[in-house]
């Protein structure tokens, strides 16, 4: 019996399932429950009251003509089942015949759910006398009852049963969220008081149970809701708006199929919760986050946001904007692994663990610091950074501004500032050496051709030339000075360039250097085009000094944007990085027979004619990149020369 009890009390769910399938097919699922739960205790009570006769007994209960049917379990099982059924107005009938397919059910679990073996046919016999017991019990139950019992019997059975449904229609109808019901085919069929109250202005509740308060709602407000019930979902969540008396309002739909495993109910069930208040809110607070969004990321400077730990180290950043993603080549997900420190060049983060130390005591430090990018490349930056408590933590709001352009603006304004020093004192030296070297050039060449000197004319040739020289040198000083007049006419760089060419080549072939050209599509700029011819030429000149043997110059031309650029580079060593904020500064050479002017004089130019000038250097060459600014008055007609 131990293998029997057993199969019985793990299929519990198998014999559920196989009763609800035959009283579907047999059409009894007309009269029983709706819901699954009820068929299972039903199973439960009538598997446990089998176990335990089981357990007791485990005997066949073969039927005897004389047997008492009130001194056993299972007679006591079937008594109880016949009072209930009979009270909800079943018929013995009825109830004999759903019986046959629970019989059928626990029959099949023996047939199809692996029960083998000698006690196979034993076991089949077992249930066979067990059901015939409760079907014998119930049978002599029910007709010992005379009609005058059993009146009375569906009297108060029915007079609970009408409590039952006023108490669940008052719950209904007394529920604060709208309820609406509808069938199978999407018509509703029925509203509570709240549903109602959308649509009508004093509707009574319990008005469409008694009434016809239903035709007060508009269907047609459902019709998107109900699209939604096509889905294989038997539950969906979702946000509608609806024309209700007081306006649209905002609402939290829920919408469940019935739970009627008989087929009896089909349809669908829709529970409104008025969210109009929290949409508002939520819309607020969405604009909110819009505009913050839009501040956050529209700033010109990058914005980090940071926590600090109690020993004063940062954590991975919270928030970046967009400007902070594009500086650092990082995207705002790939930030969120990474910290400050991650970001700071690695010769300043001493620095930056001191800055962060006096920012944990005065929650507020201004500084300058310089990021490395993914790129590899470098950019200083003016940081305003500020510590405050975020959700209990320790964070730090970082306003960091771009200074790289503006101290590479600051530089170049001190170099400018110093070519001026130097043009006016130069306009000044230049003018008063000129007059006296001029006297003595004359006196020199009127002594040189006098009989009287033959003997020392040679010298008077050196001394002439030497003065010349002096000259010379005081010209190329007076170019940089600031008032220097120039005439300005529209020019095609790349025309310059040609007629230059064959003067750089020739220097270049001399040099044993070779020289490559590449001309873009550019407009005409307006420029001095002498000074621009002298430019080009000392840029030339000094890449040609700069390279060894079997150098390339390089001299290309093109738009980047709407400048025009002109770019000259050599194959040279490079200028070395410590060197670089002097280049350009007057008298600062490397050569050893240079002046230290003709750099200073290209800057000059550049400035004389609203272009600007600077270089790249490394260890494989330099290029120098003179950008002219566009001019309102200069054509676009295009000219590739």
């Amino acid at each position: 019996m131990n293998a029997l009890i057993g199969l019985l009390a793990e299929n519990e769910a198998w014999i559920v399932n196989r009763v609800i399938n035959y009283a579907k097919d047999n059409d009894f699922a007309r009269y029983t429950s709706t819901l699954k739960e009820a068929w299972r205790v039903s199973i439960k009570e009538l598997t446990s009251a089998i176990i335990n006769y089981l357990r007791v007994d485990g005997i066949i209960p073969e039927l005897h003509p004389d047997a008492c049917y009130e001194e056993d379990a299972l007679a006591l099982f079937a008594i109880e089942e016949a009072v209930r059924h009979r009270a909800r107005g079943v018929s013995l009938g009825m109830f004999l015949g759903l019986l046959k397919y629970y019989r059928q059910s626990y029959l099949d679990l023996i047939e199809l759910r692996g029960f083998d073996g000698v006690n196979k046919p034993h076991a089949h016999l077992m249930l066979e006398r067990i059901f015939d017991r409760i079907e014998i019990a119930l049978s002599v139950e029910w007709a010992n009852l005379s009609p005058a019992q059993t009146m009375q019997e569906l009297q108060i059975k029915n007079r609970q049963m009408t409590n039952e449904k006023n108490k669940y229609l008052t719950i209904f109808e007394s529920l604060p969220t709208p309820a609406f019901v509808f069938n199978d085919d999407l018509e509703l069929i029925n509203a509570n008081h709240a549903a109602v109250q959308l649509f009508s202005a004093d509707p009574a509740p319990g008005l469409h149970y008694y009434g016809a308060g239903i035709s007060l709602i508009p269907a047609q407000q459902f019709a998107e809701m109900l699209q939604c019930s096509f889905t294989e979902d038997p539950e969906l969540n979702f946000q509608t708006e609806i024309d209700t008396l007081a306006g649209k309002k905002h609402f939290k739909a829920r919408l469940r199929r019935m739970q009627d495993i008989s087929g009896k109910f089909r349809g669908l069930v829709i529970i409104l919760s008025d969210i109009t208040t929290l949409y508002a809110s939520e819309q607020r607070l969405k604009q909110s986050n819009e505009r913050y969004q839009l501040l956050f990321n529209s700033g010109s400077d990058a914005i980090f946001l940071y926590s600090l730990d109690e020993q004063g180290k940062p954590g991975p950043f919270i928030e970046a904007n967009e400007i902070a993603c594009q500086l650092l080549g990082l995207t705002r997900k790939a930030l969120t692994n990474v910290t400050i420190c991650d970001i700071v060049a690695p010769e300043q983060q001493r620095q930056l663990a001191v800055d962060l130390q006096k920012m944990m005591s005065d929650h507020h430090i201004l500084h300058q610091m310089s990021f490395s990018t993914v790129q590899g490349t470098s950019v200083e930056m003016e940081i305003n950074s500020r510590l405050f408590e975020l959700d209990g933590v320790k964070s730090v709001l970082s306003i960091a501004r771009n200074i790289t352009e503006k101290l590479r603006l600051e530089t170049e304004m001190q170099r400018i500032s110093r070519m001026h020093l130097v043009g006016e004192m130069a306009a000044g030296i230049g003018h008063e050496l000129r007059n006296p070297m001029t006297t003595v050039r004359g006196f020199l060449q009127f002594l040189h051709e006098s009989e009287s000197r033959a003997k020392i004319c040679q010298y008077y040739k050196v001394m002439i030339e030497e003065l010349d020289r002096a000259n010379s040198i005081i010209t190329e000083y007076l170019n940089l000075a600031k008032d220097k007049s120039v005439t300005l006419t529209k020019v095609n760089l790349n025309e310059v360039i040609n007629v230059l060419t064959p003067l750089i080549r020739s220097d270049a072939i001399f040099a044993n250097h070779s020289v490559e050209v590449l001309l873009g599509n550019i407009p005409r700029i307006l420029v001095d085009e002498k000074e621009i011819s002298q430019l080009i030429l000392n840029l030339c000149r000094n890449a040609l000094e700069a390279m060894d043997l079997n150098g390339r110059l390089t001299l290309e031309t093109y738009r980047e944007g709407e400048f025009v650029v002109l770019a000259i580079g050599d194959t040279g060593k490079g200028i070395p990085a410590g060197l670089h904020a002097k280049i350009g500064t007057p008298f600062f050479t490397t050569k050893d027979q240079g002046v230290g002017l003709g750099l200073a004089i290209c800057y000059s130019i550049a400035a004389r004619n609203s272009a600007t000038m600077d270089f790249t250097s490394d260890g494989q060459g330099t290029t120098f990149y003179v950008r002219f600014a566009p001019d309102a008055g200069a054509d676009l007609d295009f000219s590739a020369v």
